[in-house]
């Protein structure tokens, strides 16, 4: 008899250790989109000049409609200090799969609407005079379930 009640007693916590584990390896999020963001600091007084050559330039990028990425986003935010950034920049895309041949078939749209690649770095050379990117970073969101 006492033999049983050990028994019982190493499957009851052997139960409750197993469920333990398996619960704790469940994960309560799921791994959403993937944003590329950018992080710029506008020279002085350019602020308006830069987002016009967002709009103009940046926005018009046909990757959206082509389904290369989900959205596009700006973020404002006074700078903390003369070293850090007013602006985010930042684009959504579906997974890091999107990623895969992407420079291929974006320098493809860029071409087609900006002309070529030499009209293109003149463009981001002048660009460089009314802002400076000061990094940028590959995030996953994170969707809780």
């Amino acid at each position: 008899m006492k033999f049983l009640k050990i028994f019982l007693v190493v499957i009851l916590f052997s139960t409750l250790f197993l469920t333990e584990n398996l619960s704790a390896q469940e994960r309560s999020f799921t791994e959403g989109s993937v944003w590329d963001i950018s992080y710029v600091r506008t020279k002085l007084p350019y602020f308006n000049d830069y987002m016009t050559n967002l709009s103009n330039g940046w926005r018009k990028v046909e990757a959206k409609k082509e389904g290369l990425i989900l959205n596009y986003m700006v973020l404002s935010s006074q700078a903390s200090n003369q070293d850090d950034w007013n602006l985010m920049l930042m684009i959504e895309y579906k997974n890091m799969a999107a990623f895969d041949g992407l420079f291929e078939k974006m320098d493809n749209i860029r071409e087609r609407l900006f002309g070529s690649e030499e009209d293109q770095q003149k463009s981001a050379v002048a660009r460089n005079d009314i802002r400076e990117i000061l990094g940028d970073r590959t995030t996953r969101q994170l969707v809780f379930k």
